[in-house]
């Protein structure tokens, strides 16, 4: 029992440092933040439909895929100077194709493709934002991406071991019974107070931005694990995926920073760019 334990528990931090290290070389350069990002993204988009599936939809798998593909290409492109804004018309169009195909289709449900199009909203718009956060006049510069990643693993640590340690009041039971009031609660208050601190070495953030900042990336990391944790409750499915032994599948592992990447990119493009 004691080697079994050892063995998964080996597995698991294994499969960690082997993401923490793909996350790293991600940063060595934009074309290799490109490659890895869009690949993590059209495998956290393809386990959300797997899960959709597992519901009795059946959406379009290829379309959602190629779309949110070209999606984060384009902006890509965009943003290291490359193609003009005006082409993103023909993205337009081209997402129109969907309700064409639509009409060939011997079930012609069309709650299958609201589910695609949940998907290119829930999974590729988010990742498609992380261009606004890395990329500005077509450098590149990736520290306040890998800070968005310790903030929300600092949340979710303390949450874990403060909910463990004096945990008491459950908060959604029904949807992720581990989680509590206390647990939660410190989660927050280490995730802005390091926050915070560490968004201070950038001069171009105000206090108000910090605090903005920390707090937008505590809280929606917070609520996007527990979106993904209703959508797996309710095809009854502990994880996502299996790409990661012993920790599941990527969405289960970018829940938290899709929902963050939302609002931190909304407030990038509006008040920082």
């Amino acid at each position: 029992m004691a080697k079994l334990l050892n063995k998964k528990l080996a597995i698991r931090v294994a499969s960690a440092i082997v993401f923490f290290l793909t996350i790293v070389v991600s940063f060595v350069d934009k074309y290799s933040f490109l490659v890895i990002f869009e690949l993590f993204m059209l495998q956290v988009l393809r386990e959300f439909y797997g899960i959709t599936e597992k519901s009795g939809f059946t959406p379009k798998r290829w379309f959602g895929l190629f779309f949110s593909a070209i999606l984060f290409l384009f902006i890509f492109c965009y943003k290291i100077n490359v193609l003009p804004l005006k082409w993103g018309l023909l993205l337009i169009a081209f997402a129109f194709l969907s309700f064409i195909v639509e009409l060939f289709r011997k079930d012609n449900n069309l709650k299958n493709l609201a589910v695609e199009i949940m998907g290119v909203f829930y999974v590729a718009v988010p990742f498609v934002l992380t261009n606004f956060i890395v990329l500005k006049d077509a450098k590149f510069s990736y520290a306040f991406l890998f800070i968005i990643f310790g903030i929300i693993w600092v949340n979710d640590t303390f949450a874990y071991f403060i909910g463990s340690a004096v945990g008491k009041h459950k908060i959604f039971p029904k949807i992720s019974p581990k989680k509590t009031v206390e647990g939660t609660i410190g989660g927050f208050v280490m995730a802005m107070i390091f926050g915070i601190i560490i968004l201070s070495s950038f001069n171009y953030f105000s206090m108000i931005d910090r605090i903005a900042l920390s707090l937008l990336i505590a809280v929606n990391s917070f609520l996007g694990d527990l979106v993904e944790s209703k959508f797996k409750r309710n095809v009854n499915v502990k994880d996502s995926g299996n790409i990661m032994p012993g920790h599941g599948g990527l969405l289960d592992r970018f829940d938290s920073f899709m929902f963050v990447m939302i609002f931190v990119g909304v407030y990038f493009l509006v008040f920082l760019n």
